[in-house]
């Protein structure tokens, strides 16, 4: 988290999904964190329980997507790649990201 910003007080959202009216949060880092960073700010956010992050790092980092996914999941949120993953073919090996974008 960057530095000049003050830590979420865990009281101020306790039972809140994504603030007082309960939306859904979807998070779209648009490619710009590296895979700890990533894992870190997503952490930040778990108390208001976001849906999912898209792009968090290099669409093409499938095997970045997966640490994330892999980190994220005991917390409850997912991992999406996003329109920019244009390659018909991705490695799986069971645990890897879900694809969320049509062919």
């Amino acid at each position: 988290m960057p530095k000049d910003r003050a830590p979420i007080d865990p009281a101020s959202i306790a039972g809140k999904n994504a603030g007082p009216t309960g939306c859904v949060l979807m998070v779209d880092a648009n490619q710009v964190w590296d895979v700890p960073q990533a894992i870190e700010y997503m952490k930040i956010l778990e108390p208001i329980k976001p849906w999912f992050i898209e792009e968090p790092t290099a669409p093409d980092d499938v095997v970045g997507h997966a640490a994330i996914r892999k980190a994220l999941k005991p917390y409850g949120i997912g991992v999406a790649t996003g329109e920019h993953a244009h390659n018909r073919v991705s490695p799986d090996d069971g645990d890897n990201c879900t694809e969320l974008t049509s062919r």
